[in-house]
């Protein structure tokens, strides 16, 4: 997967610009969000993929408790901040990658977290990531997927409904949607 729809956002400026801000990951409104987006899915001692890490928010909460966590971006750029936070408070090491979710081993992944990041995909796009995840997900991994209901015009993005998400997993995604509080669908299901 490797979108060059919407990449021009997420250049070194957009990424450099947050990291002298985020030097701790699990302090702030974002950490909020992401602790209440692991009430839903435990991660105790699992594989946790998270696509679209970005700056790796997500992965630092992960590597609390989890056993291994992998970040993937399609951007060099956010790969380059997530370098100098790559640490997490237990002092496990994160994998981080610019790859495609095939180069992740088969069958090892028990958690997935898909954050504000499929609006930024085509339909084609979030079908091979939904094939992608058939290959590397052990059976009854957890998977969570949330976007925005209504994404800024300026930012280029898709505004997807959950039945376009749920055409494109073509019955790779057991889940069920909602809407969450802060104005996001969200599916949380299996693989």
């Amino acid at each position: 997967m490797n979108s060059t729809v919407f990449k021009p956002r997420f250049n070194a400026a957009y990424y450099m610009a947050t990291a002298d801000n985020a030097k701790d990951f699990r302090v702030g409104k974002i950490a909020e969000t992401y602790r209440r987006i692991l009430r839903h899915i435990d991660v105790s001692g699992k594989t946790v993929l998270d696509i679209g890490c970005g700056r790796g928010e997500l992965m630092s909460l992960c590597a609390e408790t989890a056993k291994q966590v992998v970040g993937l971006d399609y951007s060099e750029h956010s790969i380059a901040v997530i370098a100098h936070y790559s640490k997490s408070s237990s002092g496990k090491v994160y994998n981080f990658h610019a790859s495609l979710v095939e180069d992740i081993e088969e069958r090892g992944v028990q958690a997935v977290f898909c954050i504000d990041t499929i609006q930024f995909l085509s339909i084609p796009e979030i079908e091979e990531m939904f094939a992608g995840l058939k290959k590397v997900c052990a059976a009854g991994c957890d998977v969570f997927i949330q976007w925005p209901v209504f994404c800024n015009p300026e930012w280029r993005v898709q505004d997807y409904t959950p039945k376009e998400i749920q055409d494109a997993a073509k019955g790779i995604l057991k889940g069920q949607f909602f809407k969450s509080t802060d104005d996001k669908w969200s599916i949380q299901g299996v693989v």
